[in-house]
C-alpha cells in the first residue's frame, strides 16, 4: 500500500495532535455493515495494513460477494538512514509509508458477511495491529 504519486518525496516527522473534540469525521461505519475502530491513537505502517487485509480475506474467502473497505490509507513517507551511517549527509531514503489514526477512527469495514464471520475476521485482524481496536 503506497501512494501512486506524492507532491513531495519526503515529509517532516511532525507529531500527532491528539483528538480534542469537535470533529466526528471517519468515526462512523459508512460503507459496510461492521467496522474495526481504533480504541487508541497511533501510527500504523503499510505492511501492518496489508497483513490485516490478508487475514480478513482468508475468512471472507468462503462468502460470495463479501467486500473489505480500507478507510485508513498510509500516505505519510517515513525515512530511515542505514545502520552504521555517520551523521550528516542529508535525510535518509523513504523506508515505508504510514498513517496516523486517532481514537475512534474506523480503519476497516466489511459488507456482505455474516456477523459471526465478521467478528472472527476482525478478531484475527486486530492481532496484526499495534493499537487496541474494537468492532462496531
Amino acid at each position: 500500500l503506497r501512494p501512486r504519486r506524492t507532491k513531495y518525496r519526503k515529509a517532516h516527522k511532525g507529531y500527532f495532535k491528539t483528538k480534542s473534540g469537535g470533529s466526528l469525521r471517519g468515526t462512523r461505519v459508512y460503507y459496510g455493515e461492521y467496522g474495526l475502530q481504533a480504541a487508541e491513537g497511533g501510527r500504523i505502517r503499510d505492511k501492518q495494513l496489508d497483513n490485516v487485509k490478508a487475514c480478513v480475506r482468508l475468512v471472507m474467502k468462503s462468502e460470495k460477494g463479501a467486500k473489505l473497505i480500507l478507510r485508513a490509507f498510509p500516505d505519510r513517507p517515513v525515512t530511515a538512514k542505514g545502520a552504521e551511517t555517520r551523521m550528516g549527509k542529508g535525510k535518509g531514503t523513504v523506508d515505508y509509508y504510514a498513517t496516523w489514526v486517532s481514537e475512534g477512527r474506523i480503519l476497516f469495514e466489511i459488507r456482505g458477511l455474516p456477523e459471526t464471520s465478521a467478528l472472527e475476521a476482525f478478531r484475527i485482524a486486530s492481532q496484526s495491529l499495534p493499537i487496541r481496536t474494537r468492532v462496531v
